[in-house]
């Protein structure tokens, strides 16, 4: 089957492109990833204990194999995404996003450390599939740390600060 004709819609500094057919459709978007983390099969393991053993590490890189190339941060009012393409994010993913994950003040981190685990539940979004919620009702910083699956792993898609506006 022959591709219609496309117009190629891309966006500075946006981690994706999208493409419409002649009639305005939505015909396909293109998230800029690596082959590693669309091809890595889930190990079985508990998302929360690889990601938390990952944050107390406090390796970047160890830490990147757990996020999803669409996961947003809510914290103060702002919302943190990857604003690039997944290769340009790891060489460099910014400053505000490392401090929300390891900041030695109000980040992932610093709940880690503070509180007890996480109340675990399950969301099931319409066509999206059933995702892991964590969520620290006894903590001080964090709401809820949100996976959903992508490609055979739960990685994280959301991560929600108990200071964000929702």
């Amino acid at each position: 089957m022959d591709s219609p004709p496309v117009v190629a819609l891309s966006y500075k500094d946006k981690n994706y492109t999208v493409e419409l057919d002649n009639q305005g459709r939505l015909y396909s978007i293109q998230i800029f990833t690596t082959l590693h983390l669309v091809t890595k099969k889930d190990s079985g393991e508990d998302p929360w204990l690889s990601f938390k053993a990952a944050i107390l590490s406090k390796d970047f890189s160890s830490i990147s194999q757990h996020l999803r190339p669409d996961v947003e941060i809510y914290k103060s009012g702002e919302v943190l995404s990857i604003q690039t393409r997944w290769s340009e994010f790891l060489k460099n993913p910014g400053k505000d996003f490392v401090s929300a994950l390891l900041g030695e003040t109000d980040s992932v981190l610093q709940e880690i450390l503070q509180t007890s685990s996480p109340e675990e539940a399950i969301r099931v979004v319409k066509d999206f599939g059933a995702g892991r919620v964590f969520k620290f009702p006894e903590g001080r910083i964090l709401k809820e740390i949100v996976f959903f699956p992508y490609n055979g792993k739960y990685r994280i898609y959301e991560i929600a600060f108990k200071n964000s506006e929702e």
